[in-house]
């Protein structure tokens, strides 16, 4: 039997009140899986501080702090984030300029005692469980934590004082007293895996793709439809001088041309550390 709890212009049964309570929870449950954050990443020792936090599919911010006594290169494409089997690698470092398009660039010298934040782009992975950055022959393994400790973490980062002479007392002071991650010197067992995916020192890195759409079919161009566009991708990440390379008739080529043209976005080529213009043959197929 529903009791009724009753106040000055306020009637609810206790049935509704739990029937309502429900509903608050499970809303409260399906909001906070939806908007849970992402994961977030470090590695953290007395020679150097590497942090990941992924930002979208094309996107991460990287922040590296060298505590050493070498310099450290920080290239964009030696970031590889993994979720399930799924692998991404960055490309190249993302430079937003005022009043003008972005900018690029692919490689980060660190002096010792110095602090970079840069901003990863390429083809990486939706909330990506496993974050690792090569250097050299080493990989650095991040390890995984959750927002609330990242936040705690971060606030310690930002309060060290590069000026200590010892690295490990400057942790200390702010009260890092463990390591985070895992350092494995030279490639083998898992590492032999992403030394595959991870381009070799000199190899080339051709222009990458970003977000496409493809164009609608239509009579003269039914589903299925192939053209293909030739063009440079300039070192701003620029489609220069597209032309149709291939096409069954030319207004299936007009069509897949003003697409790419319009909706397409690029990351720029890399050689030996630079970011340069290459050109590119890109395979449009006409959509449903």
């Amino acid at each position: 039997m529903a009791m009724n709890i009753s106040a000055p212009g306020f009637v609810i049964s206790t049935r509704s009140l739990q029937t309502w309570l429900g509903v608050v929870v499970a809303f409260f449950l399906l909001n906070h899986r939806v908007t849970a954050a992402p994961a977030y990443f470090a590695y953290i020792s007395d020679k150097r501080i590497i942090t990941v936090e992924p930002t979208s599919t094309q996107e991460l911010i990287l922040n590296v702090i060298n505590l050493s006594d070498e310099v450290l290169v920080v290239r964009a494409y030696d970031v590889v984030v993994q979720s399930d089997s799924t692998k991404g690698v960055g490309q190249v470092y993302r430079k937003e300029g005022k009043g003008s398009a972005d900018s690029y660039f692919a490689t980060q010298l660190l002096k010792p005692r110095e602090f970079a934040g840069l901003t990863v782009v390429g083809r990486l992975v939706p909330a990506p469980d496993k974050v690792v950055f090569r250097s050299g022959s080493r990989f650095f393994f991040l390890q995984k934590l959750a927002k609330r400790d990242f936040d705690t973490l971060e606030r310690q980062i930002s309060e060290i004082d590069l000026k200590v002479e010892s690295a490990e007392k400057a942790l200390k002071e702010v009260g890092i007293f463990q390591g985070y991650g895992r350092l494995v010197e030279y490639p083998e067992g898992e590492t032999e895996e992403l030394e595959q995916l991870l381009p070799k020192p000199g190899d080339p890195l051709p222009p990458r793709v970003l977000e496409k759409k493809e164009p609608k079919s239509f009579a003269a161009a039914p589903a299925g439809t192939e053209v293909q566009i030739k063009g440079l991708v300039s070192g701003r990440g620029e489609l220069l001088d597209a032309s149709v390379l291939t096409a069954p008739n030319p207004e299936a080529g007009e069509r897949a041309l003003a697409v790419v043209r319009n909706s397409w976005k690029f990351v720029p080529a890399v050689q030996d550390g630079e970011v340069v213009t290459a050109t590119v043959t890109l395979k449009v197929i006409f959509a449903e």
